[in-house]
């Protein structure tokens, strides 16, 4: 189980394609914070997750750090995580991440032009040099951090220069999401699928190059083939093995419902409403008409409730953009594996 704390509204970047409603301020408090631990701490789950997010969760630095003093004198090991955006992330946190065992996820979305394309502080400047800056810092600690990027459609002629600059900037783990809200057109997909074609390339090179990498485009779907029927356990499973924690305390399935009252699903106090977080995760779970003679419905992301509910409205109907994407990347994915199975490394990687 994965409680994902969101500290704060607040932020530091003005992102276009943020989700998160700064028009009305919010902040969590400690009293807040430490009953989203103690819920947590109450399930029998093998492991146990805390995430700080935002907003930008180092504008709370000092309720950040009571919260993890208090959870290190808890009798139970709760792993420790914190996703931002970078502006804030000086050696002073690196420090107190190694002596607490607080692991950083980092957006950068790749070269300083998809970056500050949308990734832009308050006053409208860019942001890339910093966070570029700072991301180097991170990866030199932390060479398994999460690096998760945004691709639009304005950006997706440079998707390849971004993710070889951010393996270059020292990412192993690299995350990028495709912005299914943007206006995607045809000949957008186009373009896309050529940076995977090149990708599929450079991840080839690479892998028979001795290198360990994980690239979420493609990794994913390779796992999803190896899985087979296994697979459906990797997926979202909307509100099962990750909540978000709203503000004032209020449980909800995944990050974009915080603050939308009608998918409440309890609150740190009282705990879970059984009844209405099975309705929601049975909602995600159900077969969507679009995808029912879909070959690839097993191995999609059509059941992220937090993408379909943010584009269509419903967390049971499928943004066409998704359907797109997936069409275009699991047949790339599935060659790219098909021309690596004689690399121990490879191999190594996807049935470890």
């Amino acid at each position: 189980m994965i409680f994902t704390l969101h500290l704060t509204k607040a932020c530091n970047l003005a992102c276009d394609y943020c989700y998160v409603d700064k028009q009305q301020p919010a902040e969590m408090s400690l009293e807040t914070a430490r009953a989203a631990v103690d819920l947590l701490l109450s399930h029998n789950d093998r492991y146990l997750g805390l995430l700080f997010f935002g907003g930008e969760p180092l504008l709370r630095g000092a309720l950040i750090r009571q919260v993890v003093d208090y959870v290190r004198h808890q009798p139970r090991a709760v792993d420790l995580h914190l996703t931002t955006n970078g502006l804030l992330l000086d050696d002073a946190w690196l420090d107190y991440a190694a002596a607490v065992g607080l692991q950083f996820a980092i957006s950068i979305d790749g070269t300083a032009a998809a970056h500050d394309a949308h990734r832009r502080c308050v006053g409208g400047n860019g942001s890339h040099d910093v966070v570029a800056k700072h991301a180097s810092a991170l990866l030199q600690r932390q060479p398994r951090a999460s690096v998760l990027s945004v691709v639009s459609p304005d950006t997706v002629s440079g998707f390849y220069d971004s993710v070889v600059s951010l393996y270059a900037l020292g990412a192993r783990k690299l995350v990028p999401a495709i912005d299914y809200t943007a206006d995607w057109q045809p000949r957008h997909f186009n373009v896309l699928a050529e940076q995977y074609e090149r990708l599929a390339a450079w991840y080839e090179r690479t892998t028979r190059a001795g290198e360990y990498f994980y690239f979420a485009p493609f990794d994913s779907k390779i796992d999803s083939h190896i899985s087979g029927d296994d697979y459906a356990a990797h997926r979202c499973q909307l509100g099962q093995r990750q909540v978000s924690v709203g503000q004032d305390g209020t449980l909800y399935p995944c990050l974009e419902f915080v603050g939308d009252e009608s998918y409440a699903i309890g609150d740190v106090w009282h705990g879970f409403d059984a009844v209405r977080r099975a309705a929601l995760f049975e909602a995600s779970e159900a077969d969507q008409p679009e995808c029912a003679r879909c070959a690839l419905a097993t191995r999609c992301q059509h059941n992220c409730g937090c993408t379909n509910k943010r584009c269509t409205g419903r967390i049971d109907r499928v943004p066409p953009a998704l359907c797109a994407h997936e069409r275009i990347v699991i047949p790339i994915a599935d060659r790219l594996a098909e021309r690596l199975l004689d690399v121990p490394t490879f191999i190594a990687k996807q049935y470890r």
